[in-house]
């Protein structure tokens, strides 16, 4: 559903665990008939699905100041200002610490994205636990745990890949003591993660109606499922559930590039975070990402910007018409560009000789005017050219059918205009291949750095990361440690009140 909408229940129900856990004295503690309370809270689907979207609403980031700004800072920024195919300006001290590898436990960015998916954690335990119980429609009931173990997985996942090594929790705690946890293997996280995404695919329906668009599908969930097992190495099992999601034929590629980004919702999306214009009850909900992101000629703050090697990848290689390839005109400003850009060509714009880059894909590039506010667009998470791209990848590394992971490849490369792959097919030069289209379809999506995390540098393990982020000009090349800045601290704040964590190596 669009959040104009969704926003409506968020907050009407929801019990924050302060609500169980402080104490009272008992002058104070007096029955309250209007108060809510376990016993008289979980009882309605209507209960039900204000904490659900509970749970959603930190999912879309809406609780930070003037836009749903949570994402970007908490999600969006660890991912992007890792990465090889990204520069930053010197502007906000932690992003800029993050960039350059020099990162500490008391970096607010890292804080942030602990504590923003331990909070949807400990929201979508309580729907787990308490819509299980509640007399309502059995399918619907179904459906609401379902959106939240997807959800909780989720959260899951964005801890994992970022701080490795962290607390599993399940269950909703009951007394302060119960706030201190110690870390769980990994492989207890990622069994949890394939857990809840099995049970999600289970009992999600593959759409909705328009007035609950933007919940989570049973495709996202199998996406997701796909996802964490191409993570683990379990090639054949992400394979065969990449197929799933391939032969449902629910998705397909648009045959636009740049209108994957411009239209919501549309058939290649699986996953997106979903934002609606002006504002509901006083919250801005638009999508703060076109101010970040947007060149400052156009009224933007720029805070980061498309690199030379990723241009350079761009340009390798050019279109069946002779063009360049499709995707660069979806994602990237540049000089020569013969597109127009907030209503200006690029020389009205940044002016005569200029060489400066921009992001064009979520940035509101394609209005006819500059920068006035937030954006509209949503961010999409998991799109049908990622998936085709995993799948070629597992079946790659499975030993499967070459000729269908090459097929897979070839619907991604057709789309942007080019050829199919004429390259050799041994192993490691399509794995190469994959990599490279992977670089080029999505840039400025959040995944790159995971890309080369997982793989610890490149696809074919001839490179580090260290290696990778020094070829390719990454500003933080130099800072990089290896077995430390491979995941992110634990965060200084958890250290002091968690009795039983430990810091990660090196930090």
């Amino acid at each position: 559903m669009k959040r104009k909408e969704f926003l409506g229940t968020i907050g009407k129900g929801f019990i924050g665990g302060a609500a169980f856990l402080s104490g009272c004295t008992k002058l104070l503690n007096q029955s309250n008939p209007n108060s809510l309370t376990p016993d008289n809270f979980w009882k309605t689907a209507s209960d039900a699905e204000a904490n659900l979207s509970s749970v959603y609403e930190n999912f879309l980031g809406t609780s930070g100041w003037g836009a749903a700004a949570d994402n970007w800072y908490n999600r969006w920024v660890p991912a992007l200002y890792r990465g090889d195919d990204i520069g930053i300006t010197h502007d906000v001290p932690d992003w800029w610490s993050l960039a350059l590898f020099t990162f500490t436990s008391t970096n607010g960015t890292p804080d942030g994205c602990w504590n923003m998916n331990y909070t949807g954690i400990f929201r979508a335990n309580q729907v787990i636990e308490n819509v299980s119980n509640i007399k309502m429609d059995t399918s619907l009931r179904g459906r609401y745990v379902g959106e939240a173990k997807f959800l909780r997985a989720y959260f899951y996942f964005n801890l994992l890949t970022n701080f490795w090594n962290i607390p599993l929790i399940t269950s909703v705690t009951q007394v302060t003591e119960d706030n201190s946890q110690p870390q769980a293997k990994p492989a207890d996280v990622w069994a949890q993660i394939e857990k809840d995404l099995t049970d999600a695919v289970a009992v999600l329906p593959n759409t909705y109606d328009a007035a609950d668009q933007g919940r989570i599908t049973k495709g996202a969930a199998m996406a997701y499922l796909g996802k964490a097992q191409l993570y683990q190495k379990k090639w054949s099992a992400a394979a065969s559930t990449f197929k799933q999601v391939i032969d449902s034929k629910n998705y397909d590629l648009l045959p636009n590039y740049f209108d994957a980004f411009i239209t919501d919702f549309n058939q290649e999306s699986l996953l997106e975070v979903n934002y609606a214009g002006g504002s509901y009850k006083g919250q801005a909900i638009k999508n703060v990402r076109t101010r970040e992101e947007g060149p400052s000629e156009a009224g933007g703050w720029y805070e980061c910007f498309p690199n030379q090697w990723l241009i350079n990848e761009f340009m390798k290689e050019k279109q069946t018409n002779g063009d360049l390839d499709g995707r660069m005109y979806g994602s990237i400003i540049w000089p020569n560009n013969p597109q127009k850009f907030y209503g200006d060509t690029y020389t009205e714009l940044f002016g005569a000789g200029a060489t400066k880059t921009a992001w064009r894909k979520y940035n509101d590039s394609f209005l006819d005017t500059h920068i006035s506010d937030y954006g509209e667009k949503n961010d999409k998470i998991v799109r049908y050219a990622d998936v085709l791209l995993m799948y070629a990848e597992a079946l790659v590394q499975s030993g499967g059918a070459m000729t269908d992971a090459i097929g897979a490849v070839n619907m991604v490369r057709n789309r942007a205009g080019l050829a199919n792959y004429s390259g050799a097919t041994d192993k490691n030069s399509v794995l190469t291949e994959i990599e490279h289209q992977r670089v080029l379809e999505l840039s400025d999506e959040c995944i790159r750095w995971y890309d080369m995390w997982r793989w610890n540098g490149n696809i074919t393990g001839t490179m580090t990361i260290k290696q990778m982020l020094k070829a390719h000009g990454a500003i933080g090349a130099d800072n990089f440690t290896a077995n430390k800045n491979e995941i992110l601290p634990i965060p200084q704040s958890e250290m002091q009140t968690n009795t039983k964590i430990k810091q990660n190596p090196g930090y």
